[in-house]
């Protein structure tokens, strides 16, 4: 998921990517062992070796001043479960949530993995990608409209 999906409204990202039970059903016999995860290797292979061309461009976005960080706003949630927005009042908060994102991106970007806190070589991170994206703790808390568990 995109880093800014994670806290975003009622029904935030829990999962890196899509891959219900249907999506692993449509990839035939081999499912996620066999060149699905063979790709994914070699994708996140071609990422790292040029993570900094890929943050050079992300980069342009936290100066650009077109670009309105005040739609990634921060909720908070009360006692009753109700959605609360913390405000913002100044422009150097908005440039520090753009900076903040960035270096997420630039931590897996590097193979940092916030659940053991751990930089991970290529196949150890895609197989930890993998587990999330296919947990049924994750995939139960995403929107019933997307129907997660097909």
């Amino acid at each position: 998921a995109l880093v800014s999906t994670q806290s975003t409204g009622k029904y935030p990202e829990k999962v890196p990517f899509r891959l219900t039970r249907m999506m692993q059903k449509a990839m035939e016999v081999t499912g996620i062992h066999g060149t699905y995860t063979l790709t994914c290797n070699d994708v996140m292979e071609v990422l790292r070796n040029n993570e900094n061309s890929i943050l050079a461009v992300l980069e342009t976005f936290v100066y650009d001043p077109l670009i309105n960080w005040r739609l990634v706003e921060d909720y908070e949630v009360d006692l009753h479960g109700r959605q609360m927005i913390q405000e913002r009042s100044n422009e150097s908060k908005i440039n520090k949530k753009a900076v903040e994102i960035l270096e997420k991106v630039k931590k897996k970007l590097t193979g940092f993995d916030d659940i053991t806190e751990k930089y991970l070589d290529v196949e150890d991170q895609v197989q930890s990608l993998i587990k999330q994206a296919t947990a049924t703790e994750n995939l139960c808390q995403l929107y019933m409209g997307w129907c997660p568990f097909w």
